[in-house]
């Protein structure tokens, strides 16, 4: 199996975004896959709480059928992922055989040591083969690891020569923004039952999500892995997934211009209020009317802490448009 050895991480850093929109753009390519969305966001998680009960390959498989079961069945995918409203008519699904499900992982994992890379690999080794993918074409393998911090911890490690993809956004022109989507949210799924929490917490909530991240990287992420910014995935999409291409040795296909997943139209999700991915424009994303929220020391504190990070990235100065 060819994608064993070369493996491509996709994540959010800082205040990301746009991680489900460019993976869409690259589902089905012959070159890379991955499985849509991201279910194994919580694997490393679960793995640390399995590997201290000593459980055998069976009972693993089994474990990752209950705690991931959007695999085989992505209407039971939790978050906001439009993987339930795929199509032309926004009425479709994925949906494998569980049955040989099943048989492919044991078929990969049964000459393999127990432990969390073979695991990874033996799930999308078996994703892949019920689906009938041909892997023999297959340079790279995807993974939408979706946190930093689940990257620099625990995927690198795994995947010692590991590419990376890392999108990032404005985290000062979304802030806010971020703050009505957990609003949003809140309100769709809980039913309000976290409203006054959300209210009181929402702004802190927005600074953790900021600078989490921060805590597990050094110099070595921010030279060695592709930075590609929100904004510029939106404003200019050909030439951003050229200059991905370049950096995975793809070769550009106009299928990269569609999102889709199990080559199904994506539109998002409603939660988001925007329109088809493709249909909206860069000035939907512009949320500067929220700087009033701000005042001007906390912009300016925002910045100088993520001074060097902006240059890195090439975000500008605010402080002139409050």
């Amino acid at each position: 199996m060819i994608f064993t050895n070369k493996v491509v991480a996709l994540m959010n850093f800082c205040i990301g975004g746009g991680s489900k929109y460019l993976q869409s753009q690259l589902d089905g390519l012959k070159e890379i896959n991955s499985i849509p969305a991201y279910p194994l966001k919580y694997f490393y998680q679960f793995w640390n709480e399995w590997k201290k009960k000593d459980k055998n390959k069976k009972q693993i498989l089994d474990l990752i059928i209950h705690h991931h079961r959007s695999i085989i069945d992505s209407r039971r995918l939790k978050g906001f992922n439009g993987l339930t409203t795929l199509g032309k008519n926004k009425n479709k699904f994925i949906k494998l055989s569980e049955k040989k499900f099943r048989y492919n992982f044991l078929e990969f994992i049964k000459k393999r040591n127990l432990n969390s890379r073979n695991i990874l690999l033996a799930i999308h080794y078996a994703y892949f083969k019920t689906k009938k993918f041909n892997i023999n074409f297959m340079k790279s393998l995807l993974i939408h690891i979706h946190e930093s911090s689940e990257f620099n911890m625990y995927l690198k490690k795994d995947f010692k020569d590991s590419k990376a993809i890392v999108m990032v956004r404005d985290p000062i022109n979304y802030f806010w923004k971020r703050i009505r989507n957990d609003k949003i949210i809140e309100k769709s799924r809980f039913d309000r039952s976290d409203n006054i929490l959300l209210e009181n917490y929402g702004y802190r909530s927005s600074l953790i999500n900021m600078f989490y991240g921060f805590k597990f990287v050094n110099n070595h992420f921010f030279r060695k892995y592709l930075f590609i910014r929100f904004e510029d995935l939106k404003s200019n999409n050909k030439r951003t997934i050229f200059k991905i291409c370049k950096y995975l040795n793809l070769k550009y296909s106009k299928k990269m211009s569609q999102s889709t997943f199990d080559n199904k139209l994506w539109w998002s999700d409603k939660v988001y209020q925007k329109k088809n991915p493709h249909k909206s424009k860069i000035s939907d994303f512009n949320y500067s009317y929220d700087y009033k929220n701000f005042f001007k020391y906390e912009v300016l504190t925002l910045q100088f802490i993520l001074y060097r990070y902006f240059k890195k990235i090439g975000y500008k100065n605010h402080t002139d448009s409050i």
